[in-house]
């Protein structure tokens, strides 16, 4: 039996903290196939293994997050992992 799959959409926002240090947020919204959104899937930003769990709404945030490049994962029981690349 094959396992549904979902996507993951992304906003990436970029926050000047200082003249030397820039922290953004990656925010997005976790969906499945249909368009439905997926509450309670597992985020984890890598490397540094932040996480997040997404709302009821799919929505997820993770805030100060360094300029570079980002591997973003996300599970959740019943549907296919996914792994998406980000750079902030």
């Amino acid at each position: 039996m094959r396992l549904p799959g979902f996507a993951v959409l992304l906003g990436v926002a970029l926050v000047a903290v200082s003249a030397q240090a820039q922290t953004g947020v990656i925010h997005g919204k976790v969906v499945d196939q249909n368009g439905r959104a997926v509450e309670n899937a597992q985020i984890e930003l890598l490397p540094g293994s932040r996480r997040a769990t997404t709302l009821d709404d799919g929505g997820f945030a993770i805030t100060n997050v360094r300029q570079g490049v980002y591997m973003l994962s996300a599970r959740r029981v019943g549907y296919e992992p996914i792994d998406v690349n980000v750079a902030v």
